[in-house]
This record gives structure tokens, sequence and C-alpha cells, in this order.
């Protein structure tokens, strides 16, 4: 669509020690792709996991243009991704 601005963004990580707060953002077209990007924020737990990182907490929040966070995916070392719907809307639920 001509004109169109598709609504932004913002993907901070931690990774237990560090947080890294995204203060440029990313243009999405809606908010199930930003979900769908911080779940790659993860590390993979084969490939980018290493042994010192079996304990540590590694998460990736999504906010969203006024600052509110709207999904949290996070990690416990190297077990399964725990993923959060923070802020729940009615097309989320359909």
């Amino acid at each position: 669509m001509k004109g169109s601005i598709m609504p932004r963004f913002y993907v901070d990580v931690s990774d237990g020690e560090r947080a890294f707060v995204d203060r440029v953002g990313f243009e999405f077209t809606d908010e199930a792709e930003a979900r769908e990007i911080a779940r790659y924020a993860l590390p993979d737990r084969s490939s980018e996991c290493t042994a010192e990182d079996e304990h540590r907490h590694f998460t990736a929040t999504v906010r969203d243009e006024a600052g509110r966070s709207i999904y949290s995916a996070s990690r416990l070392g190297l077990g399964p991704p725990n993923l959060t719907l923070v802020n729940s809307r009615a097309e989320d639920a359909a």
C-alpha cells in the first residue's frame, strides 16, 4: 500500500548478565510478526549455547510504539523456550 506506515516495535534482549535495550526499533506488519522475531532473538539451544550458558536466563521482550511490553520469550540455559503473550488482544484470542 502506497503511503501506509507499518507499526514500529522494539525488541529488548537480555542474557541474564547484560540487557540490550532496542532504541531504534523495527517496522513489522503486525504484532504476530514482531513476536516471531522475538523467538529468533533467543539463542538456539543446539548451535549457540555453550556449557557455560546452562544456567543463564535469556529473554527477548517486544515493546510497541507506546513502550508497552506486548510479548516476552525466554529460555533458561539449554532448555525449551517459554513464550508469553503479555498484552492479549481480541484478535490474538481468535
